[in-house]
Order: structure tokens, then C-alpha cells, then sequence
């Protein structure tokens, strides 16, 4: 009867401290911005199309939290105010119907565009079709090879340009380009 009491005992104790969560030092720090905005161009995107914000983590797996919002005029541009990042990685999806430029009219279907940032020291983040092109590149170098979000931002742009053999200056980001 005793071995059964302390079997239950020792049972009890280790799920106690299974379910204690392990002190941590480390703090998730939070980005506030008072505007975070954008572009999205393939054609400027027109008003109402939507764009999602989804928060990463380091290796560029989705977290769950997510923040939506839409093109606010015929130029592409987008914004969301007061905003709190608990991760420095974005991924920004845009779907909607765009100013066709070749024909002079909206596209007749909707397109879907995607960028991935690194939002910690700047408020905005622009979408094209560079960026789109970029992003499942950005991902494999980082899960994959093991880069910096920064490396794999690099060699992802300089191979998806000289496919097209095309040069942009080091310092400029698909990100910038509208």
C-alpha cells in the first residue's frame, strides 16, 4: 500500500513540475509603430484590395498573430496605425485587383503578392513583384542553410535579378522599389 502512495506521490510531483513553465531571462521585445505603411505595385494595387501582415519568427514560421488591412487609394498605398510587433519578421500578403498599365484599365483578376521584412528599424515596407519572387527563396536560405534573414534577403534579390540580368546597387532593397 505505501509503494502505491509513493508511486502517486512521485506522479504528482513530476507533473507539477512538468507543467512549471522555465524561468527565462529572455523578454520578447515589442516594436511599437505609430504608422506602418507600404506600397503594393505590380500596377498600383486600387483601393479596398487587402493586405495581411503576419508576424514570423526567426526561421520564418508563421507565429498566428496577424493584423489586416487594405489599400486606402489608387496608388498602392497602405497603412496600419498604432501597431505593436511582438517579432521583428513580417511576411505582408496582398491580394487584390491592380491598375493594368498595358491596357490602361483594373485587371480583370485579382493577383496575389507577398514580401518579407525585417521591420525593426524602418516603418515601411513596400510589395512587388520582386519581393514576391524573392520570398520562397528567402525562406529555403534560412531554413535551409542556416543565413541571416539580412544574407538571405541579399543572395535571394542578386540571384532572382540575374535571372533577369539585371543590377540594383548593393544598399537598394526590393523592399524600396515601388
Amino acid at each position: 500500500m505505501q509503494t502505491k502512495h509513493l508511486l502517486f506521490t512521485l506522479v504528482g510531483i513530476c507533473l507539477f513540475f512538468s507543467c512549471q513553465q522555465a524561468p527565462t531571462d529572455l523578454e520578447i521585445p515589442v516594436i511599437t509603430k505609430a504608422v506602418f505603411s507600404g506600397y503594393v505595385q505590380k500596377g498600383p494595387y486600387i483601393n479596398g484590395s487587402s493586405v495581411t501582415i503576419s508576424l514570423l519568427d526567426e526561421k520564418l514560421n508563421q507565429t498566428g498573430t496577424v493584423f489586416s488591412t487594405q489599400i486606402i487609394d489608387n496608388s498602392g498605398n497602405f497603412e496600419q496605425r498604432n501597431i505593436e510587433f511582438a517579432s521583428n519578421f513580417i511576411e505582408l500578403k496582398a491580394d487584390g485587383y491592380y491598375f493594368n498599365e498595358v491596357k490602361g484599365e483594373n485587371s480583370g483578376g485579382s493577383l496575389t503578392l507577398y514580401a518579407l521584412a525585417d521591420i525593426t528599424e524602418v516603418n515601411s515596407v513596400n510589395i512587388n513583384v520582386l519581393t514576391y519572387l524573392e520570398r520562397q527563396r528567402i525562406i529555403y536560405l534560412i531554413q535551409n542553410d542556416g543565413l541571416s534573414f539580412s544574407e538571405a534577403k541579399q543572395q535571394a534579390r542578386n540571384e532572382v535579378l540575374a535571372v533577369f540580368k539585371l543590377t540594383l546597387p548593393d544598399e537598394m532593397s526590393a523592399l524600396d522599389l515601388l
